[in-house]
C-alpha cells in the first residue's frame, strides 16, 4: 500500500511489514515483535513483544470515574478465553528496570523491579497476591527482593515471611524491629 511518494505499508523484506511515514520507518512487525520507532529489537533476544523506542503515553480524559489501565494477565492455559488456574508464587506481571553497562549486549543488568505475584493457593474467585520490591546493590546486576507486601497486607523488610506484626523490618541485630 502506497498512498503518496513518502508514506506506505509494504513488506520490504520476508516476514516484515514495514510502515513508513515521511520517508521515515516509524513502526515494523517482524518476527513477532511491533516495533514503534525503531528497527532493532529493544531487548535482543527477546521475541513477540512490543519495542518502543521512546515514552508511552496513557492517557484518559473523560469526564467520569474510570481511568486508564495497564493490565497484566496471567493463566496457566495456553489458549485466551479458556481457564486454567494459576499456582502459588506465579509471576503475574512485572516491570523491570534494566540498565546498559557498556558491556552485556543484551541489557541483562537490572537495576530495580516490582512484581506482582499469587501468594497462596488460589481457587475459584480467590487469587491471594502479594507486591514485592526489588534493588540490585553496588557491583552486581542481579535483584535482591528488599520488601515485600503480602497477602495479608503485612509489609516485610529484609525479609520474605512473616513472623509477627503487620510491619517487620529485619537487618543486623541492633536494627532489627519485629511486631509493629
Amino acid at each position: 500500500f502506497d498512498d503518496d511518494a513518502d508514506t506506505s505499508i509494504s513488506s520490504a523484506t520476508d516476514d516484515t511489514l514495514v510502515f513508513e511515514i515521511a520517508g521515515s520507518t516509524t513502526a515494523q512487525m517482524t518476527n513477532g515483535d511491533f516495533l514503534i520507532n525503531t528497527t532493532t529489537a529493544i531487548q535482543p533476544g527477546s521475541s513477540g513483544g512490543l519495542g518502543v523506542k521512546g515514552d508511552i503515553n496513557i492517557s484518559d480524559f473523560t469526564a467520569d470515574t474510570s481511568s486508564s489501565a495497564l493490565v497484566f494477565t496471567k493463566s496457566r492455559n495456553t489458549t485466551p478465553g479458556s481457564q486454567t488456574i494459576v499456582n502459588d508464587d506465579d509471576q503475574v506481571g512485572a516491570i523491570f528496570f534494566k540498565a546498559d553497562d557498556g558491556n552485556a549486549s543484551d541489557y541483562n543488568n537490572n537495576v530495580a523491579a516490582i512484581t506482582a505475584s499469587i501468594d497462596g493457593t488460589p481457587g475459584t474467585d480467590d487469587t491471594p497476591g502479594r507486591l514485592s520490591f526489588f534493588t540490585t546493590i553496588d557491583g552486581q546486576r542481579t535483584n535482591t527482593e528488599r520488601m515485600r507486601i503480602n497477602r495479608s497486607g503485612y509489609v516485610l523488610i529484609g525479609t520474605t515471611s512473616s513472623s509477627n506484626g503487620q510491619l517487620q523490618v529485619v537487618g543486623d541485630t541492633t536494627n532489627s524491629i519485629r511486631g509493629y
